[in-house]
């Protein structure tokens, strides 16, 4: 999925702080260690609104650095995965993770493929209260039609941040299963994305 690079980085076998205070362009290495150590790891720390962030020791400033960077690395692996086949399950749960586990609100969001898993688009289909997103299969066929895709990767968060599916996830990705197989569009998998990601495909639910 991802070429291997040909010369080690710069930042290669640097901790984590020393990275992140080279980012912020800062000299005291101590400070991010101690932002990231607060913050229960970089990913929440990278996750964390600007308000929770300047609460574990960054300025203002510092805080949309890292929102930024979060944005950026988003887009990055979102062009990356677009280039070519969605090969590994890996891969496409890093993607929805970076685009869905900051999130305060569930959202259900799909994948759109090509006859060779080429990323057709992501699209936000449905936004649902904290607890909830309302999903209808009628509504994600016809869109798949539209972009004439053949098959979906459907993804969805808990705010909550445990992953865990629920019956009702089973349930739901069960009905749009039997609904896209009318038109012969695979579901290769339904990603749950919370503190960790949960793969129905890797779990024996599809």
């Amino acid at each position: 999925m991802f070429k291997v690079l040909e010369q080690a980085g710069p930042f290669q076998g640097q901790s984590t702080a020393n990275v992140l205070a080279e980012f912020l362009q800062d000299r005291c290495t101590q400070r991010a260690a101690k932002a990231i150590m607060s913050a229960g790891g970089l990913s929440r720390l990278m996750n964390s609104s600007i308000k929770e962030v300047e609460k574990w020791g960054l300025t203002p400033k510092e805080a949309s650095l890292l929102k930024a960077a979060r944005e950026l690395s988003g887009r990055f692996l979102g062009e990356e995965i677009n280039r070519t086949e969605i090969t590994s399950a890996a891969a496409a749960e890093e993607y929805l993770r970076l685009k869905m586990s900051h999130l305060s609100r569930e959202v259900f969001s799909v994948i759109w493929l090509n006859q060779k898993h080429h990323i057709i688009s992501y699209e936000e289909m449905f936004i649902g209260s904290i607890n909830a997103a309302a999903v209808y299969p009628r509504c994600v066929a016809k869109r798949a039609l539209e972009l004439d895709a053949c098959a979906v990767i459907l993804a969805h968060n808990h705010p909550s941040g445990d992953p865990a599916p629920s019956p009702s996830d089973v349930d739901v990705t069960r009905k749009l299963q039997e609904t896209l197989e009318v038109f012969d569009i695979r579901v290769l998998d339904h990603i749950v994305v919370g503190k960790t990601t949960v793969s129905f495909a890797q779990e024996g639910l599809l």
